[in-house]
């Protein structure tokens, strides 16, 4: 808050915010920000969660969509990065299992480089798997 001494008239003061109101401000910052930040690092780290789970679905369709040549996925993943997926290779590595049965697992393993491990909705195994069969594990974060 900025203070005029009105007093003289003839010459008009203009004062500073005093020390109180600035220390005020400062931690009313504090507290919004300690409340903000832990939100937004939640809402990150869902999003990029999201954001693989599309992509395994991307893999499954693109897999069904070759279901004649066997499943063939050599185009789609390249050394657990995948070519197709819009997902950071910092934050997700993608693998494929495929089975006899004509089944297969899309496994999406979250990465420590940009603290995804650190998503509450992953197991301990910072895992998501997709089955052909439809089965999406762990349950609660589909």
């Amino acid at each position: 808050m900025i203070r005029k001494d009105l007093c003289k008239t003839a010459r008009c003061n203009t004062k500073g915010m005093t020390l109180i109101e600035v220390m005020l401000a400062v931690v009313i910052i504090g507290i919004l920000a300690s409340i903000a930040y832990p939100a937004y690092q939640n809402h990150s780290l869902q999003a990029h969660r999201n954001l693989a789970k599309a992509d395994m679905v991307k893999l499954q369709l693109l897999l069904e969509q070759n279901y004649g040549t066997g499943y063939s996925w050599g185009s789609l993943l390249s050394g657990g990065s995948c070519t197709v997926c819009e997902s950071s290779n910092e934050r997700y590595l993608f693998s494929i299992t495929s089975s006899a049965t004509a089944a297969y697992t899309i496994v999406a393993t979250a990465q420590n480089t940009k603290g995804q491990t650190n998503d509450s909705c992953l197991p301990s195994n910072h895992q998501m798997s997709l089955s052909s069969d439809g089965e999406a594990l762990p349950s609660e974060c589909w």
